[in-house]
């Protein structure tokens, strides 16, 4: 879980200031007059989370602004009331951001106050939950399997076994592997012996070809 940003007086003030606009809307973001409170978010959340995406897990020791998105939790298209919430802000990788979009994560209804229990999500929200007790990421970047319902919620939403794009699979032969397979029988799942049996037989036949595909690269 990662620590929410205290802003500066001068932030505050402004968003107080913002949140009075009668014209305020999702589209306030983008504002010329809060370029220094992105910032501001940016340089926090990129230090709290140690450089490293809290969906994909990956890190990018970077501070470009294209290695990076500022990103609200509840999307801003959603409620843009919770736009400068600090437990509904983090940063993620572009890749993870534009995967999220707009999709819904929250089982709450609200639209003033921020939903501040781990139950009232349905993926893993960097403030309220432990990410390893959702999520096993195998290989950042290429592969994780879901410890939890909420996991696999994560893994959907946010696309993040897009390994094979990754290390280069055709789509066509993906199809086809016993990997996919697998996968496509989990919902209809119910027993958790076996469900932990077929994600454990998916993780190995991932590494396996994660290792196999790695070995092939350098031998080239």
């Amino acid at each position: 879980m990662i620590n929410s940003i205290l802003y500066s007086l001068e932030a505050l003030n402004k968003i107080a200031e913002k949140l009075q606009d009668k014209n305020f809307s999702r589209a306030s973001w983008s504002d010329e007059d809060i370029d220094f409170i992105r910032k501001e978010i940016k340089i926090f959340y990129l230090k709290e989370q140690k450089n490293k995406c809290v969906y994909c897990k990956q890190i990018t020791k970077s501070h470009n602004g294209r290695q990076w998105d500022v990103e609200h939790i509840i999307s801003r298209e959603s409620v843009h009331e919770f736009m400068f919430e600090p437990k509904n802000l983090c940063v993620a990788c572009p890749d993870c951001n534009q995967r999220k979009g707009i999709n819904k994560v929250t089982y709450s209804k609200a639209k003033k106050r921020l939903p501040l229990n781990s139950s009232d999500y349905y993926i893993v929200h960097p403030h309220f939950d432990n990410y390893e007790q959702h999520i096993d990421a195998i290989y950042p970047g290429e592969f994780y399997m879901a410890k939890t319902e909420k996991g696999e919620k994560t893994i959907t939403i946010c696309g993040l076994n897009r390994f094979h794009e990754f290390v280069g699979y055709d789509p066509a032969v993906a199809t086809d592997n016993r990997i996919l397979q697998f996968a496509s029988q989990l919902p209809n799942i119910k027993d958790e012996h076996e469900r932990s049996c077929l994600l454990r037989e998916i993780a190995t036949l991932a590494l396996r070809q994660l290792s196999s595909k790695k070995l092939e690269t350098s031998n080239t």
